[in-house]
């Protein structure tokens, strides 16, 4: 039934089809469903809807669905889905939204959704995510999220998807990721993030510790393009081949626990925090940076697999300066390094 003139799907109209298994109706003008439209498809396994301009999905509509593994709604005009409009379909594998002007979606838009493993996004206007978004898809092995128009991700968005083996960020806005962003994502092998807009300064340093470890403690894993946007002097260079000093020492980045307008998933223990004391300004922070405290990020001491350091996340930050007495510079200074060098070691 693709490719005709269809606008309206009216209630029962395929009653009297119990043991149809695939139902094609891309490329038609259907803008309207009826809440019963598919009831008596208690066996379809298949239903394409792609190609059409409908806007709206109301609730019941898949309901009767309850057979259905692969749902395609590609090339509508969605904009928005609310809680549980896919709600009922306990079987489905498969599910379809790319290039459906999608710009919102409901934190429980998915829910109920325990058997899908592949979800694809790509293509849409989406700029965020709700953090509980993905959370009841424990099954979920694929999940592309190409070419919208995401410019940051909270720090559990992908928590819970420890069967996730395919993530494509392609083609975002996307110009930091929290460096533990992906820690429970064990079964990820192919991780596409190039054509974004990465800052390769301390925000990032977290997310290099986190490529570095993965790529030598898993076999599968392919390699991880962070191509870098900014600053300037590191433009087009890969952020995994950038040295932690330059990171570390990028101009106006100063250590906090996290960027600006973010929440932080780092545990207080993680944190060790050396204040200066009021007036003075060691040799070391010349050198670098002028703070009032540094955050020092320990080594860890677990096995390889565990090697994803801590969030080590950054603001932007205006510091004054201050002066350090005369005398003391030299030594505030040598405890500096000497507290460094013990925690790397």
């Amino acid at each position: 039934m693709d490719g005709n003139n269809i606008q309206v799907l009216h209630g029962s109209l395929f009653q009297g089809l119990p043991n149809l298994l695939y139902l094609h109706l891309e490329n038609n003008k259907i803008t309207n469903i009826s809440k019963n439209a598919f009831s008596g498809l208690v066996k379809l396994r298949l239903l394409s809807l792609s190609g059409n301009p409908l806007n709206s999905l109301r609730h019941p509509t898949f309901l009767p669905l309850r057979s259905l593994s692969t749902l395609s709604m590609a090339g509508n005009n969605l904009q928005q889905l609310g809680p549980g409009v896919f709600h009922g379909l306990q079987r489905l594998s498969k599910l379809v939204l790319s290039s459906s002007r999608i710009s919102h979606l409901h934190s429980k838009t998915f829910q109920g959704l325990g058997s899908l493993q592949e979800l694809h996004l790509d293509g849409n206007l989406l700029s965020n995510l709700p953090e509980s978004l993905l959370v009841s898809l424990q099954s979920l092995e694929v999940l592309n999220m190409s070419h919208n128009s995401l410019s940051s991700l909270l720090p559990r968005t992908f928590s819970g998807l420890s069967r996730l083996r395919v993530l494509d960020l392609q083609y975002n806005m996307l110009s930091f990721l929290p460096g533990d962003i992906l820690a429970e994502n064990s079964a990820l092998y192919r991780l596409q993030l190039d054509g974004n807009r990465w800052n390769c300064n301390c925000h990032l340093l977290g997310l290099k510790h986190w490529i570095l470890g993965t790529l030598h403690t898993r076999i599968r894993m392919l390699t991880v393009f962070v191509k870098c946007s900014e600053p300037q002097e590191v433009a087009g260079k890969y952020l995994d081949y950038l040295e932690d000093a330059y990171l570390q020492g990028t101009e106006g980045c100063v250590y906090t626990t996290t960027p600006k307008g973010m929440s932080s998933t780092v545990p207080g223990e993680h944190l060790v925090l050396h204040p200066s004391p009021e007036g003075q300004k060691s040799e070391a922070d010349s050198d670098h940076l002028d703070s009032k405290a540094s955050l020092l990020l320990p080594v860890s001491t677990q096995s390889p697999e565990a090697l994803i350091l801590p969030q080590t996340l950054a603001s932007v930050l205006s510091v004054p300066t201050t002066k350090l007495p005369s005398g003391a510079k030299r030594s505030n200074a040598e405890k500096r390094q000497k507290n460094i060098t013990n925690r790397q070691k």
